[in-house]
């Protein structure tokens, strides 16, 4: 079983605490296999498959907005890389920020 494999059944049994993940290791060490579908022979290969396993499993990264990709008057954030538009209700209208996202 692959990081890929691994990945897919941690999620499907809804491992997501720290010590489901570990136990699930130790119940399934005997399937572990290297990037490149060898069996596990040290803690070298042990050890590259945790750090494979750790970077499949973290959250993907967010990028960050920059400041000006926030309307300042009405506090939307921006969808695209025109002029905000949102509409701020029946009475308000649209939003006439002219203020463009970068």
């Amino acid at each position: 079983m692959n990081v890929e494999e691994t990945v897919i059944k941690l999620r499907a049994d809804g491992a997501i605490e720290p010590i489901e993940i570990f136990l699930f290791l130790a119940n399934h060490a005997h399937e572990l296999r290297t990037a490149d579908g060898q069996r596990m022979n040290d803690a070298t290969d042990f050890t590259a498959f945790l750090r494979e396993l750790a970077d499949a499993l973290a959250p993907a990264k967010q990028p960050k907005l920059a400041c000006h990709d926030t309307c300042p008057r009405c506090g939307h954030i921006h969808q695209g890389e025109e002029e905000c538009g949102m509409f701020m209700g029946a009475t308000a209208g649209f939003c006439r920020c002219e203020v463009q996202a970068a």
